[in-house]
């Protein structure tokens, strides 16, 4: 099974969504917060514009106007499921995200079980998730 969503944000709307999927509470809140906002510009910068995800036993594939990156499962560090998107890492192409608005939500619980079966452990919800 296969999915394909495609999402067009801004940098601005992508920091946006990463900042209010984020917890800063607790002990390390501050600490979090700084690190984002360091992260978020460079995430944005990967994931702005017109991006089409398509997701796979074997990985995702990001295409965008910049080209295709492939992120393997084996080489993805962690799927996250927060408030409003997913977001995926690996050492080759940084953070990959997947904002919950571009999934129909009548899919989202489909994809987030698919996904888990995919990366076993490497799976978090975090937050409550997407808001299924």
């Amino acid at each position: 099974m296969a999915f394909a969503y495609t999402f067009d944000l801004t940098r601005t709307e992508i920091e946006e969504l990463l900042a209010s999927a984020s917890n800063f509470s607790g002990l390390f809140g501050g600490l979090k917060k700084k690190i984002l906002a360091s992260a978020s510009a460079r995430i944005a910068e990967r994931n702005e514009g017109k991006v089409t995800v398509e997701l796979s036993e074997t990985g995702i594939r990001l295409t965008d106007d910049r080209g295709v990156r492939d992120m393997v499962w084996a080489k993805v560090h962690y799927v996250v499921e927060r408030p409003g998107l997913w977001t995926t890492q690996d050492v080759e192409h940084g953070a990959a995200i997947l904002p919950a608005s571009a999934v129909p939500e009548e899919d989202r619980a489909a994809l987030a079980e698919q996904l888990r079966a995919w990366v076993g452990g490497k799976y978090t919800v975090r937050d409550g998730g997407v808001g299924r």
